[in-house]
């Protein structure tokens, strides 16, 4: 029989391969006519943005991921106690969270309140992203 932990896991780690693989295409789909050159004096530079948004799209989509799997992780911990909040992210960390998720633009997570699907929190990035 599988516990709920083990079975939260899984859900944690399928929403991140989803959403990696999403942004894996979405980096695929833009990637053909993005590149630029731009030609200052007498050198001539290559820029290639089209990698650069790649790149930003990937740490999006890990920056996404995280999010979804630290609302999981608030919600699994919600339920096993008693309907009571988590007061941080921290408070996750082991039983229900292995670790801290790195926010790949060096910014933090957190959790507010969300009240729009009844009474919750939300883990939130302190760079703006969202899911």
């Amino acid at each position: 029989m599988v516990d709920r932990k083990e079975m939260s896991m899984k859900k944690v780690l399928l929403l991140t391969i989803c959403l990696l693989l999403v942004g894996a295409v979405l980096v695929g789909c833009g990637s053909e006519s993005t590149d630029s050159t731009t030609e200052t004096s007498n050198n001539s530079t290559t820029t290639s943005q089209g990698s650069k948004q790649g790149s930003n799209q990937t740490e999006l989509s890990a920056c996404q991921a995280n999010l979804l799997a630290i609302d999981s992780a608030a919600m699994d911990y919600k339920i096993r106690n008693s309907g009571q909040h988590p007061s941080t992210v921290d408070v996750l960390v082991p039983n229900y969270l292995d670790s801290l998720p790195v926010e790949p633009f060096g910014g933090t997570y957190s959790l507010t309140e969300d009240t729009s699907h009844g009474d919750n929190v939300k883990a939130v990035c302190s760079k703006g992203h969202t899911y």
